[in-house]
């Protein structure tokens, strides 16, 4: 068999009881030139060796296995596996009709479309004609295709009550996938919604078949059925609405449809949040609005969703701080008993009166509970870097030790990309006002970049070229600077008035707005400076991805601070554009002002903090990543490296070798 035309992919975990018919139906497709990657995730029953048994019997059908790491995770394996020109999905415990493959590939083929849907039959355990309201609602959600035959795809449509988010009554182009990169964001819940999601993002048309082509298995005990009581799900559900938001950001895809394509389904699955308990529904709450904040409240969304809109805001979360329960017990008149439960700030009051006397109060958060009687604390329970001490009258009666919560992180995660959000939107408005006029503006020159380590007292001035400074690179006598960073007050502390007064080549100083509010620049020395501007900085550990983004869209996005002045300074010189750049004395950390590497010092009143050496090198590393993949016709060129040797073109200026050349 030449290469298929269709591979379907089946993730397997425990269902020895249906995957036999699953099977069975995938390899009595009509369509033979099909693959079958099933991946065993994990599975402690019998599961692996009915996959074995089948793939000896059908050459077709290919056999990955894994350690359980969930329904995401095994369709990604299965996903670099795939040779078909199409993929379809198919769950272990549904099954095909035996002509679906063909069916759809016909449909794909004859149509050209982006993505085409049959309809489905949802079909109950043990009793084929009784729906529960879960069924009722699967039947609906999977026969809700578009109409038959080419629809295009406008944003317009894009809308969950036209097109829901199922994968496994469709066929998709591989083509695409790969061209936009899309894999699964979740692990083990809302894995289809994130896929599905990101490909509908990109899908230009869909062809649907008025037919009932797949079968659907509603039983106990499927990760479907868990759904309504799962926090894991609903955090899940909300990375996948951030993956598409993500996916949508960075190819520019037109933003004021995102919501109006996304937003009534995100709602429903975070309005599912006021089943769980009420920590676990705050954590929800706030871990949606973090991480959705790029959707933001606009009046599309007001309109489309409501209760969406107020998660967004926060008043959802602030309800549920404010709430409180109370109840009273009253004999002949007289209240007897009454007890009152409140949270305020995420921390639970819980009192309890016997005829007006308070016996009980319980005070309790995320790391501390306390229980007092008659006044008394007789009970502590204190969380610390996943230790978990207790205390009962004063006496330590228990330590347990535990890795961090994984929902910890997650929340972490969400803050930093709602801060990160933040300074995006003031970086929007500020850096085209600051940066603007600078695009390609020193194209075909060469610019000197001065930092201020030791070995920018070696450097002899380059004829003709542009000279960028950092900090106190203004203080040597022969250089005059065209253009000077600061990035916070630890930079210029100790020569405030000297950089405020500094004129050199009519020098336009960029003065940072950084994140860590005690080292921010006061703005009284800002407005004192002559020629200043102000731009937005962010300090974050790179990564690949990120960083390379990041200096690309300058204009409009928060510089790195990632411990030197001098990448905000580089980040502007590449937005320039020059022949070439000259880095001069940038081998050093800014607290050091030392060579970062050992041995480096050569001042006695210098000092050298080696904690640093490894992280200033690899975000070197991503700086000349980028430099080479968006500005491969500039050379970067160490003068008198120390810190920096072998990692660009060297120049050993003072020992009188020749420039390289242009």
């Amino acid at each position: 068999m030449g290469q298929p035309v269709v591979s379907v992919i089946v993730p397997v975990y425990n269902v020895e009881k249906y995957l036999p018919k699953c099977l069975d139906s995938l390899v009595g497709q009509t369509l033979r030139e099909i693959e079958i990657i099933c991946v065993n995730d994990g599975s402690t029953d019998h599961s692996q060796k009915i996959l074995e048994v089948c793939a000896d019997h059908d050459k077709r059908v290919k056999l990955l296995s894994q350690k359980n790491q969930g329904q995401g995770v095994a369709r990604d394996v299965a996903l670099s596996a795939a040779t078909g020109k199409y993929l379809m999905f198919c769950d272990a415990d549904d099954w095909f009709e035996p002509s679906m493959c063909e069916e759809m590939a016909a449909a794909m083929e004859q149509s050209g479309a982006d993505l085409a849907e049959c309809k489905s039959n949802a079909v109950m355990e043990n009793d084929a004609t009784t729906f529960t309201a879960r069924a009722r609602w699967h039947e609906k959600a999977r026969n809700q295709s578009l109409s038959a035959g080419m629809v295009e795809l406008t944003p317009q449509i894009k809308n969950i009550k036209r097109v829901n988010m199922v994968q496994w009554n469709r066929i998709f182009r591989k083509d695409l996938v790969n061209q936009y990169n899309i894999r699964n964001v979740c692990t083990y819940y809302a894995e289809d919604v994130a896929w599905t999601a990101q490909y509908l993002l990109v899908a230009k048309t869909v062809f649907g078949l008025d037919r009932h082509l797949h079968n659907y298995l509603i039983r106990a005990g499927s990760t479907c059925e868990e759904i309504p009581n799962n926090r894991r799900y609903l955090l899940e559900t909300v990375d996948a609405f951030r993956a598409a938001f993500e996916l949508a950001r960075s190819h520019n895809f037109e933003a004021s449809h995102i919501p109006e394509f996304l937003a009534p389904f995100a709602a429903w699955r975070i309005y599912e949040a006021r089943k769980l308990k009420r920590r676990d529904a705050l954590t929800v709450l706030e871990y949606a609005q973090e991480k959705l904040a790029p959707l933001t409240v606009n009046s599309l969304v007001e309109e489309k969703s409501p209760w969406l809109a107020m998660v967004l805001r926060g008043e959802i979360k602030a309800a549920y701080d404010q709430a409180q329960h109370c109840q009273r017990r009253e004999f002949l008149g007289i209240t007897v008993h009454r007890s009152q439960k409140q949270w305020v700030n995420r921390v639970e009051k819980n009192k309890k009166w016997l005829f007006g006397v308070e016996y009980y109060k319980k005070l309790a958060s995320a790391e501390t509970v306390r229980k007092y009687w008659l006044g008394v604390p007789v009970y502590v329970s204190k969380k610390s870097n996943g230790v978990t001490r207790r205390y009962l009258l004063g006496a330590r009666v228990c330590k347990k030790t535990g890795g961090t919560c994984s929902v910890e992180d997650l929340m972490k995660e969400a803050r930093k990309f709602s801060l990160h959000h933040k300074l995006q939107i003031e970086a929007a408005a500020l850096h085209p006002k600051t940066f603007g006029e600078f695009k390609n503006s020193l194209a075909g020159r060469d610019v000197v970049l001065v930092g201020a380590g030791p070995t920018m007292r070696d450097y002899r001035q380059i004829p003709g070229a542009v000279h960028v400074g950092c900090n106190r690179a203004f203080m040597l006598d022969h250089l005059k600077l065209d253009f000077l960073f600061a990035q916070d007050v630890r930079g210029i502390n100790s020569f405030v008035e000297e950089f405020i007064n500094y004129q050199g080549n009519r020098c336009v100083k960029f003065i940072g707005d950084a994140l860590e509010k005690e080292h921010q620049i006061p703005e009284s020395w800002f407005l004192r400076t002559d020629n200043a501007r102000k731009y937005k900085t962010a300090y974050w550990p790179p990564s690949a991805d990120f960083y390379h983004a990041l200096p690309l869209h300058i204009d409009t996005l928060p510089l790195l601070n990632s411990c030197t002045v001098a990448h905000p300074a580089m980040q502007f010189i590449l937005f320039t554009n020059p022949r070439r750049i000259f880095l001069v004395g940038c081998d050093c950390t800014v607290m050091a002002q030392g060579h970062f590497i050992k041995g480096g010092k050569d001042d006695e009143n210098l000092q050298t903090d080696m904690s640093s050496d490894a992280d200033m090198l690899r975000n070197w590393g991503f700086m000349k990543d980028f430099a080479t993949l968006f500005y491969p016709e500039t050379k970067i060129i160490s003068v008198n490296p120390v810190g920096l040797q072998g990692m660009f073109i060297d120049w050993n200026q003072k020992e009188g070798e020749p420039c390289p050349s242009p």
